[in-house]
């Protein structure tokens, strides 16, 4: 009977560790794998669609943020979103500018509106996807109150307009919203924690290339985590790769097994955060380009 219990005693802890690691991969290999295609005019060339289907297909990709360009007919939109759907990858209509106003919103919603009514369901868009970079604007500084509210109104114009669509509205934000305050008839907090409560989903542009120190990708989307935990929406943690001027703010130049090596290490810090949804890559083009040594 001791023996029997010894035995009990030694197998237990080694069946709860192996259940351990075995849920932490298999939560790993389901995270999300998601990527922006600014360049709509590739959608219309067969061999390149053909190797972005290689390409999202051997990077578990399951979401392609796609440009709406209403100069591109929706039937090639169809033909695209149809041939995402048959390698099991959902589009979600992109659109945002620092200039977005309600002529811009208004034309999007039409065009979405009419696309999604005269699509098959296999060709319709899974949702939209807003980067209205605002505080790129030259005059972010001066009117710093006013683009700020400006956003807010988009933003709940959006989700109310979305909702008779019944699509779900997510948006680009980056790391330093939770440093934004706003002091309006929204309220008076901080822009990460309110755009948080508002959307059904954000994309933390935390551009860095490096997932830890001071000025680490960990640290800098650590509020935006906290706050998704709270308020029970979904998060994607976004990184970069084409090339720019800020060397540390971008994967621009390193492999993608470097790449891999980076993300790896944010997933080992919030993987088991309930609002964490997975990995945003931008772009999709110049994601491409990395290669291995």
């Amino acid at each position: 009977m001791k023996k029997v219990l010894l035995l009990g005693m030694l197998i237990i802890p080694i069946v709860l560790v192996w259940l351990f690691f075995t849920n932490i991969h298999e939560k790993k290999d389901d995270i999300e794998m998601s990527t922006w295609l600014w360049d709509t005019a590739l959608i219309e060339s067969h061999q390149e669609v053909e190797k972005m289907i290689d390409f999202l297909q051997k990077q578990k990709v399951n979401i392609v943020y796609l440009q709406i360009n209403r100069s591109i007919s929706y039937q090639s939109y169809r033909k695209f979103i149809s041939a995402m759907h048959e390698i099991g990858v959902d589009v979600h209509a992109l659109d945002g500018a620092p200039t977005w106003d309600m002529g811009d919103q208004t034309a999007l919603l039409s065009w979405l509106s009419m696309y999604q009514e005269t699509s098959d369901e296999v060709a319709m868009f899974k949702g939209v996807h807003l980067d209205i970079e605002f505080y790129l604007l030259t005059n972010w500084e001066e009117q710093k109150e006013e683009l700020v509210i400006n956003f807010q109104n988009h933003i709940r114009d959006m989700v109310q307009a979305l909702e008779e669509l019944q699509l779900p509205l997510a948006v680009d934000i980056p790391f330093w919203f939770d440093e934004i305050h706003y002091d309006n008839h929204f309220g008076n907090d901080v822009l990460g924690k309110w755009i948080v409560q508002e959307v059904d989903s954000v994309t933390i542009m935390a551009y860095r290339k490096e997932a830890e120190g001071a000025n680490g990708i960990n640290q800098l989307v650590f509020n935006e985590i906290g706050w998704a935990n709270e308020f029970g929406i979904k998060v994607e943690i976004a990184v970069e790769t084409i090339e720019l001027p800020e060397i540390h703010t971008t994967f621009y130049g390193k492999t993608e097994s470097e790449l891999r090596e980076q993300l790896d290490i944010v997933w080992g810090e919030y993987g088991n955060d309930p609002s964490f949804l997975g990995f945003a890559i931008h772009h999709l083009v110049s994601w491409m380009e990395l290669v291995d040594d």
